[in-house]
């Protein structure tokens, strides 16, 4: 039998409860959820509790048989599920069990588990359960199950029961200890359908930096079944390896990383870098210490505007004489394209690139990357050396010849030439030897994201460098630079 769902009407969009919110599935079906933090009372058929699991460094757990008819009028929060569901099959086989066998329901249904932070039972006798959620609290495993009750388009029968597992945990576990116990419980409760590192990363709040800053944060997919996401949106494990390969104190650079190795590594291993990143998020969450890629961050918009701007200059630039012959090209990207969304290029066409090839080129830019320390050794701004656009502009047939040659000398063999170190060795900015670098053209404040631009007319400027004692950006309304200091002026 199929179950159609409904998404036109909606009980979600009449609701007035103020503790109710309309969410959507990552496949877009709004369905009602409940706010934290809130409190629910429902009626339950059964319950029982189990406290004395405090004694093996275990949390009390509660267990609740209730109607579903109750959860679908009451609703429940879904904060501490990092994952979205959707309309699977096993949604669908949920339905049809609710709809032609709904005694049978909580025999073949798994349930669901909960985190709450109180659980209180009636003393009257009523069979009423009291439930508490504090902020991040609710459904951590069996979200397609509230899904399916939530979506079915029918009205759910009395005898259909479904069982709830409730972890309370204790008010003395706080702040990212409760974070952390919250992502782990339900890691470890979805472990049949792996929990994505990212979203746990999403839950734990260590993409936020990013989403304050990208000016189009629907671009990346920041968690499972990130439902706000565009469709043409990269996840965020990518977004961090491409972040990654403009790290200039880890891959080489002829300023900061002379002796250091180039980007080969966050190319070939997508995962590991990610969870790397994810791991010392966590270490600087509990130490105080400078998030890493931190410095990065305000270069995020510039990230995506040039992924977008090598995927347009692929398809329609002037590339010189042969290179769309070559079998780099004619193997990778002659039929390929892709919708391009972000700064300049936005609503262009361009190639579209394979991953791996994505962070292979945008570490070539890796060498114009600026960077200058504050007095106590952080690093305070960031930047560009020379504009990143004329750059490529101006050495995009040299570095693409120099690829296509390497392809060609690896008999055309993509895994031998993206797994090969010299395809990474290219730069797109160089300095001679003994060639002191120029004074950045564009600036960045790592903390506020503010953003100046070198200019030559002294007359627009705002601003200008102090490159002494760390000092870095400052007003002319507060000083005066000398001749010889740069000068710029703020933009948007």
């Amino acid at each position: 039998m199929t179950v159609l769902f409904i998404v036109a009407v909606h009980s979600s969009i009449m609701s007035s409860n103020p503790e109710i919110d309309s969410i959507q599935s990552s496949d877009g079906v709004p369905y009602d959820a409940r706010r934290t933090p809130s409190t629910v009372t429902l009626d339950v058929e059964s319950h029982s509790v189990h406290t004395k699991l405090e004694q093996r460094d275990g949390f009390p757990v509660h267990h609740l048989y209730v109607r579903c008819e109750e959860i679908n009028e009451r609703c429940l929060p879904l904060d501490a599920n990092p994952r979205r569901p959707s309309r699977t099959s096993q949604v669908r086989a949920m339905q049809d069990t609710l709809q032609d066998y709904p005694e049978d329901f909580v025999k073949k249904n798994n349930g669901m588990a909960m985190l709450c932070g109180q659980v209180d039972y009636s003393d009257n006798g009523s069979g009423e359960v009291t439930l508490t959620f504090e902020e991040n609290e609710g459904i951590c495993n069996g979200g397609h199950t509230y899904f399916a009750m939530k979506t079915t388009g029918f009205e759910l029968d009395e005898n259909a029961v479904v069982h709830i597992e409730a972890i309370q945990i204790p008010d003395t576990v706080v702040g990212d200890e409760r974070k952390e116990e919250i992502v782990g419980i339900a890691r470890a409760r979805n472990n049949n359908n792996r929990l994505e590192r990212r979203s746990e990363a999403n839950y734990l709040g260590y993409y936020d930096i990013f989403k304050d800053t990208l000016k189009k944060e629907d671009m990346v997919s920041w968690y499972e079944g990130d439902s706000d996401a565009h469709s043409d949106a990269i996840d965020a494990v990518h977004f961090i390896r491409l972040l990654k390969s403009w790290d200039v104190f880890t891959y080489y650079h002829p300023l900061y990383c002379e002796h250091c190795d180039n980007h080969q590594s966050p190319a070939t291993a997508k995962a590991s870098v990610h969870n790397s990143w994810c791991e010392q998020m966590e270490k600087s969450n509990l130490s105080d210490e400078t998030k890493p890629l931190r410095y990065l961050v305000p270069l995020s918009n510039d990230l995506l505007e040039l992924r977008d701007m090598v995927a347009y200059s692929l398809k329609q630039d002037d590339l010189g004489p042969g290179f769309r012959r070559s079998s780099l090209f004619q193997e990778q990207w002659k039929d390929s394209s892709r919708d391009l969304h972000c700064g300049d290029y936005d609503d262009e066409v361009g190639n579209k690139l394979a991953p791996t090839m994505e962070v292979l080129f945008n570490g070539l830019f890796r060498s114009n990357i600026w960077t200058m320390h504050g007095e106590h050794g952080e690093i305070k701004y960031s930047g560009w050396f020379t504009d990143p656009k004329e750059l490529w502009n101006n050495k995009k047939r040299n570095v693409l010849e120099s690829l296509a040659n390497d392809f060609q000398d690896f008999d055309a063999d993509p895994k031998v030439f993206i797994r090969a170190s010299s395809p990474y060795d290219n730069q797109l900015f160089t300095l001679g030897y003994g060639q002191e670098p120029p004074q950045p053209k564009y600036v960045y404040d790592v903390e506020s994201g503010d953003k100046y631009e070198k200019i030559d007319d002294k007359k627009e400027a705002t601003h200008w460098l102090d490159k002494t004692d760390g000092t870095g950006i400052v007003s002319l309304e507060v000083d005066v630079p000398s001749e010889s200091d740069p000068v710029y002026k703020g933009i948007n």
